[in-house]
């Protein structure tokens, strides 16, 4: 009974005094593991990040697009947005003639083109109609403003 005790406590003991870890070779393992996955999903992310810059570049525009609107309305003041050298500029009328209100920057990556310089009037409507095309060398986008004020995104295949 004594000797079936001990074995007992010599196998506990055992347990308690044995290290936990990894191994050095388990680790290169995993490592290896982890590095075929990323290099297999790699080129993935490289369009991933190809359309997001190209998002972004819609967005800033759409948005800066929106605050001339609002703020032609909000202020009573007319609103004019044009671009320049990959910055979109919105200018304010005032007494002296347009001053610069906000400058945003678009991505270099993302080239911008526009055939004229809307304003926004204080009643909401826009002169002259313009077209802005966004190109980020994969994906074109045409955005196209109404008269009313608003605008419509839609993407040109090439």
């Amino acid at each position: 009974m004594k000797q079936n005790r001990s074995r007992v406590q010599t196998t506990r003991n055992k347990i308690r005094n044995r290290q936990g870890g990894f191994t050095l070779l388990e680790s290169f393992i995993a490592l290896s593991i982890i590095s075929i996955i990323l290099l297999m999903f790699a080129p993935g992310f490289k369009s991933f990040f190809k359309r997001m810059e190209t998002a972004n570049g819609l967005r800033t525009i759409t948005s800066a697009l929106s605050t001339a609107r609002y703020r032609a309305i909000s202020t009573n003041r007319d609103m004019k947005f044009t671009i320049r050298d990959q910055q979109v500029v919105l200018l304010e009328k005032n007494i002296s003639g347009w001053e610069v209100w906000k400058c945003l920057d678009i991505d270099q990556k993302v080239l911008v083109s526009i055939n004229a310089s809307p304003v926004f009037y204080p009643n909401g409507s826009v002169a002259p109609l313009c077209t802005i095309f966004v190109n980020s060398g994969k994906e074109v986008y045409n955005i196209t403003i109404s008269i009313a004020g608003r605008f419509k995104i839609s993407r040109i295949s090439i």
